[in-house]
């Protein structure tokens, strides 16, 4: 449990404020490890027994992003902080790194992250919540150390305007205005 106690008076009205975005870089989530593929894969290939649980010294850093987010996200509607419904937009970032998979935002989320998803379905906790894929770049751009040449690349440079590199991926379309979660956060 969250002991609010230690937050102080500014950070505990921070967080228990009626709105909430929560970015999440969809390009680095870190997914579960399911032990028994592992040890499966491991062992049609001929490799060494892969460590385990008791083999692994518990680390926070080692849990999936999705269980991360639960927590959090379950702490917020605790205690002090639970205030009833809240408006929550999660925002996966980095969206052109995963666009090409050809799921929307929600299709992502219950694909990639089924505990998130299914949190957040099952109105365990009041969130009312929509999932919004958002690249403000628009692609990959070349590292110059690495004397990368993408095409891609050129034609976002080519755009009239930097603005309209921005993609904005909701359950109502797709658009270049980034402030759509915002907008639906507030709103």
């Amino acid at each position: 449990m969250l002991d609010v106690l230690c937050l102080g008076e500014a950070m505990v009205d921070t967080l228990a404020g009626p709105s909430i975005l929560l970015l999440v870089n969809g390009d680095t989530i870190q997914f579960p490890a399911w032990v028994v593929e592992r040890m499966a894969l491991a062992k049609a290939i001929g490799l060494p027994r892969p460590a385990v649980a008791e083999d692994t010294e518990w680390s926070a850093d080692l849990a999936p992003t999705q269980v991360k987010v639960v927590d959090l996200l379950q702490m917020l509607m605790a205690d002090d902080l639970d205030l009833g419904e809240r408006r929550l937009a999660l925002v996966l970032s980095a969206w052109d790194r995963v666009a090409g998979e050809g799921l929307t935002p929600e299709e992502l989320l219950s694909m990639k992250m089924p505990l998130l998803d299914q949190y957040l379905r099952s109105g365990r906790d009041p969130w009312n919540w929509s999932v919004w894929g958002v690249s403000a770049q628009g692609g990959v751009y070349e590292d110059p150390e690495k004397d990368e040449k993408f095409a891609e690349t050129d034609v976002l440079r080519d755009l009239d305007r930097a603005s309209d590199r921005i993609k904005v991926v909701g359950d109502d379309g797709a658009s270049t205005d980034i402030t759509r979660p915002l907008d639906w956060l507030i709103g």
